[in-house]
């Protein structure tokens, strides 16, 4: 997943990413994820190891976790299954195909929403 030809930015996302799945295993998922994305930075491991102590996790499951090939793999799945459907950013909602970069608005997300459904009745 790293190389040249990977920016820094994916890099770094993937491994929180990955990190955010360990903590998934432990069920603090979105507890993790909440720290993310509230200090939203190059994440260094030793920046993922201090969430993880934040949040009482087993440090030695987190750390075989963050190197087991499983995890990562599972990332990569997601990320080429993102470039796979024109995934390029996020936060990035995907309706019926119809892909939508960043956050809308409640009312038109509610419209758009709205509009697959009744397109999805005629069929």
């Amino acid at each position: 997943m790293s190389g040249p030809s990977v920016p820094l930015i994916l890099f770094t996302s993937c491994a929180a990413a990955v990190a955010a799945e360990c903590a998934a295993e432990q069920g603090k998922f979105w507890e993790y994820a909440d720290l993310l994305f509230a200090d939203q930075k190059a994440y260094t491991r030793q920046d993922l190891e201090t969430y993880a102590g934040t949040l009482s996790l087993d440090s030695s499951r987190f750390d075989a976790c963050l190197t087991d090939g499983h995890t990562r793999g599972l990332v990569r799945q997601d990320v080429e299954e993102a470039a796979r459907v024109g995934i390029k950013a996020t936060p990035t909602l995907v309706i019926n195909g119809r892909v939508i970069e960043g956050i809308p608005p409640p009312e038109k997300l509610a419209s758009l929403i709205a509009l697959e459904k009744q397109q999805a009745e005629k069929k």
